[in-house]
């Protein structure tokens, strides 16, 4: 016991120094400290059905169970923005120990950049990175380092052609990185920080081009589509039910109707692969939506060419989902040659012309074709089973609406 007690005072002590050394650490175990738990109005938010199994084994939680793995979390969260704040203090004190930035006018801004040092870390950083490309430690030095040629007062001196020769030079490093790796999260997102930095019309329509090359090398790159996407709207969010403001870089119809034969082309090389079939609900998801949007604005335009324009967008999807029933109508016909090695069903087809059938809420027949694909559904993909009887009754609940 006595034991156990100089060891929790040596835990406490311990503590208490990294308290004294950061407010924010301190912040948290005040706030976590003064949490008040009421064993008495303990209540399990699982189904019945769940309960009643942890009953049946005798694996219930208890109440003290749950508030020390309440307590944990909180202990966890509190160490990652400790960790996230530490990672960011030590690498301002690197740069201002090394000189990365030179205070030339005395007020203490970091005006100018010492270009030959960055260059040098930049090369450091590639060959420490060069057995563990995914340290993301790595990856944010980068960016910091590079945030100074970008972001500094040097780039209102340098001309564009210089921005974008160290942009190109990076995007080679990357490129090399994902030669090796092509799926490296850190690698692309940290290629779409440069292109959306420089915002250079040239970066966006290489990096279409680049995506592309890609796609092609691996089909089943989900990295690459969504390069594609971020690409062809210029690093633009992605428009919701609740975002219909216009944008520069929703992309037009005619520039849909390609990306959707793109998309639809590419299935077509391997139904199985589900990352064209998002792609293509992507893309036809947003002109439906810009479709509803045209059909409410209230703007002084030619009513004329906004219907027009709102049932293009609707037509648009009526022929994606018209090749897609083809496509799988020739995938049940044993004497057609569009196969893969995956063979059977393609769950993921079914999954995109559910999504897309369902939009036509005022179409009773197309929605009643949406309710049979879910049945279909929550055979063939008995993983997500649930998800599928639930989309099934939303889908019936629709058609019962439809006047």
């Amino acid at each position: 016991l006595m034991g156990e007690r100089r060891s929790w005072n040596r835990l406490v002590r311990a503590e208490k120094a990294r308290e004294d050394a950061s407010e924010v650490r301190r912040a948290l175990n005040i706030y976590t400290t003064n949490l008040n738990f009421n064993p008495n109005r303990y209540v399990y938010s699982g189904s019945k059905e769940e309960k009643s199994r942890l009953i049946r084994e005798d694996k219930l939680p208890s109440t003290t169970t749950v508030i020390r793995s309440d307590l944990d979390a909180r202990d966890l969260y509190r160490n990652a923005v400790q960790t996230a704040l530490e990672d960011a203090c030590a690498e301002f004190a690197y740069l201002e120990r090394v000189g990365f930035v030179v205070d030339d006018d005395g007020g203490g801004s970091g005006s100018s950049i010492d270009v030959d040092r960055i260059e040098k870390d930049l090369e450091w950083t590639d060959n420490l990175g060069g057995t563990n490309p995914k340290n993301y430690q790595l990856w944010y030095h980068r960016r910091a380092l590079l945030e100074f040629r970008f972001k500094g007062k040097s780039v209102q001196e340098a001309d564009e052609e210089t921005l974008l020769s160290v942009a190109r030079k990076e995007l080679n490093y990357v490129d090399k990185i994902l030669d090796d790796d092509s799926k490296n999260y850190h690698a692309w997102s940290h290629r779409q920080w440069i292109i959306r930095t420089l915002d250079n019309p040239h970066l966006w329509s290489t990096e279409i081009e680049y995506s592309h090359s890609k796609i092609l090398s691996d089909p089943r790159n989900n990295s690459a589509w969504s390069q594609r996407w971020f690409a062809l709207h210029e690093g633009s969010p992605i428009i919701t039910a609740n975002n219909n403001s216009s944008s520069k870089s929703i992309l037009s119809l005619e520039k849909a109707r390609e990306e959707a034969n793109y998309a639809l082309s590419g299935a077509r090389v391997d139904p199985y692969n589900e990352s064209p079939w998002r792609y293509l609900v992507g893309i036809l998801m947003e002109q439906w939506r810009r479709r509803d949007a045209r059909r409410t604005e209230e703007e002084d335009a030619d009513a004329d060419d906004t219907e027009h324009l709102a049932e293009s967008g609707g037509l648009l999807v009526r022929e994606s989902i018209e090749g897609i029933k083809e496509m799988k109508r020739s995938m049940e016909d044993p004497s057609q040659s569009l196969s893969s090695e995956d063979g059977g069903v393609s769950v993921s087809l079914l999954s995109a012309l559910v999504d897309l059938l369902e939009l036509f809420t005022d179409e009773k027949e197309l929605l009643e074709e949406a309710t049979i694909l879910s049945g279909e559904l929550v055979v063939e993909d008995p993983v997500r089973r649930k998800y599928w009887r639930r989309r099934e009754r939303e889908i019936s609940k629709k058609i019962s609406l439809v006047v």
